[in-house]
């Protein structure tokens, strides 16, 4: 069962991997999915796939929300770089220009658009 479920990301992660504007989109997460199923190409040559798999995998989830919806969202492995694709997204769709910290993006958001919000929490993501 477990093999059926990380063949059939596998396949997704293919599909979506294919070049162009989507795959550079989805880079960061096409990647991150990519080490969390221990993909070939991410696995030292001494690791144990089935050890490594039952490992727990500490993601940190960003997502942008517009009165309520969630609009974006990304999961990376660690909460410097959920921070950081937060001003990303802010910088490319919303015009923000603030220094690249939350206390500033916070302050920022209420007065460009109070329907805006952020969720920021840290997740474990289990293969095992």
């Amino acid at each position: 069962m477990l093999n059926e479920a990380l063949d059939a990301i596998e396949s997704v992660l293919e599909g979506l991997d294919v070049g162009g504007e989507q795959s550079r989109q989805f880079a960061e997460e096409i990647k991150l999915l990519r080490q969390v199923i221990g993909h070939p190409e991410t696995m030292s040559e001494n690791s144990d796939e089935s050890q490594r798999r039952k490992m727990p995998k500490q993601i940190w989830v960003a997502a942008v929300t517009h009165k309520g919806s969630v609009i974006h969202a990304v999961a990376v492995n660690d909460k410097v770089k959920a921070v950081e694709a937060l001003v990303a997204y802010f910088k490319a769709e919303e015009g923000y220009r603030g220094p690249a910290e939350l206390p500033g993006l916070c302050s920022w958001m209420p007065e460009h658009d109070p329907c805006l919000g952020i969720e920021l929490f840290p997740g474990t993501l289990d293969l095992g």
